[in-house]
This record gives C-alpha cells, structure tokens and sequence, in this order.
C-alpha cells in the first residue's frame, strides 16, 4: 500500500475512535466543508496512493494523536463534509501534534492548536505501520517504524511486530501527560445521588432497572450520572434537575453513535419498541 505524500488530521469524541478502532471502520460529519482535503484525495486516487486520517480526541487529548487510518471516501454536502475510514487502528507508542508539519506552511503544527482539520505531510512512521512484516525487521525499518533511531535486542523486536509479523499495540503504558482537560466534579456526584435517592430511589430513568434490587445491595449505587446539558459545552453551575440517573447500559446508549446525548424521552422509546426479551420494567416518570 503506497500512502499519499499528503493526509489529514481531524479530531473526534473518544467513544467514536474506540468505535472505529472496534470496527476497523467508521463514518463521520463535520460541518467543515474539505475543500482542498477532497481535491487531494482524489489527486491521490488517481495515482494509486492512499490518503491517511489522523485522529485526535476533540475533548481531551487533541495535541495527542491517537489513531490513524486510511480514507475511504470524502463527500462534500450543504452541512459540511461527511467522510469514512478504514483500517483504523491505534498508534503505538501515541504521537504528538505538534510532530505534525502542516502542508500549506510546512511549520509544524503550534502548541494548543484546536480545529476539526488540517492537511499535513504524512509523516514517516506511517509507511510501516500496520504493514505485513514478511521479512527479518531490519535496523532502517525500525527507525521509520517509531520516528528515530532505535536499538532493540532480538526479542524485543519479536515483541514489538508480533509472532505473526504483524505490528500490535502495546497496553499497560503508565505515562505522564500535560492537556486539558474538561472538568467534572466528585462533590457534585455525591449530591445529585442523594438528590434522586430521597425522592424516587436510584432505578434507572430510562430502563427501570435498579441494580440492587436485581443482584443484591453490594451494587446500591452502582449507577452513572448523565448530564442532561453536555459539560462540554462551557462551564457552567449546573442543578440536580440537568442530571438524570442512568444504568450504565443506559447511559452508553445514551452516547452510542451520537454527537447530542440523547434525552430520556428518546430512550425510553427505544427500550419500549425493543424486540429484544427483557425482565418487566419500572420506567421512571411513567
């Protein structure tokens, strides 16, 4: 697979990238209109290269880059762009940002730098990962692998491309990092459960379930406070009423697939028009 000589970086919600990696696949909209990234793209189609998706998380850690994949398709609409990838996987080891050296200026990309997308030089540790190892790593492939030169013994190349030849992520990493991050308050937890636990009891809002009432009192209060109104939205002092409490399948779903968080009304409908057998319910505020 020859990559492009140019690729874009974006940034998403984690729950959507996680999705992605799960799939190997995902589909976005962004209300950016990809002008030039559609224009590159298919200059790049056309001879035979594919252009590669960077992906950073939109909340927390956007200087971080924490996926990558190849683009499948760009379409241009009167909401913005919608476009799909494939092969998407994590990068390992996580790349900076700011290693990024954007096309238009050829500088890299500025500490704190915050927008949905820029088209950037693929960098080099791209053209080795996720490729099929079929021959011993040698030294050169393995500086292009992690960006600088390395020097690894046999078994820790073994390790690091697989028994397979494949290259995996690795898990476990405990690193110190430096972003921002959105914040969200233990005190406030604490209250808005005392709040629902005097005046209807900790059951789902949505499903009905109460989870100590179905496995016994080791899971009392084993539930996820959902904010009504994003917190990503701007700082703000919020009241017991902008929360609702959910089950954690609840308030996954509430989530899944979803830019908005969907509101009780709609998951309420969803749990009612399911096929799907489940133990009778007591769906709060009904």
């Amino acid at each position: 697979m020859k990559l492009a000589k140019y690729c874009i970086y974006t940034i998403a919600n984690r729950e959507w990238i996680d999705q992605a990696i799960q799939r190997g696949e995902g589909t976005r909209s962004e209300r950016k209109a990809w002008t030039t990234g559609l224009r590159l793209f298919n200059e790049a189609r056309a001879a035979g290269e594919r252009m590669p998706i960077l992906l950073a998380d939109s909340i927390e850690d956007c200087w971080c880059l924490l996926a990558w994949g190849i683009l499948e398709k760009i379409e241009i609409g009167h909401g913005g762009t919608t476009f799909s990838v494939s092969g998407a996987r994590r990068l390992n080891p996580t790349r900076n940002a700011q290693d990024l050296v954007l096309a238009a200026s050829g500088k890299h990309v500025a500490e704190g730098f915050r927008r949905p997308y820029a088209i950037c030089n693929t960098p080099r540790f791209l053209a080795l990962l996720g490729r099929k190892i079929t021959e011993p790593v040698g030294q050169e492939s393995l500086d292009l692998l992690f960006d600088e030169p390395v020097t690894l013994p046999p078994e820790k190349i073994r390790e690091a491309v697989g028994d397979d030849g494949v290259i995996l992520d690795s898990e476990g990493l405990r690193r110190w990092t430096k972003h921002f991050v959105t914040e969200r308050s233990a005190k406030n937890r604490k209250l808005v459960l005392e709040y629902f636990r005097k005046r209807q009891g900790l059951s789902c809002m949505a499903c009905g379930t109460n989870l100590a009432e179905q496995f016994g009192p080791a899971f009392a209060g084993l539930v996820d406070i959902h904010h009504l109104v994003p917190v990503s939205r701007e700082e703000r002092t919020p009241r017991p009423k902008d929360f609702a409490v959910l089950c954690p399948t609840c308030h996954r779903m509430a989530h899944w697939k979803s830019e908005a968080p969907r509101d009780l009304s709609e998951l309420r409908t969803i749990i009612a028009n399911s096929s799907a057998p489940r133990r009778r319910l007591r769906v709060a505020g009904r």
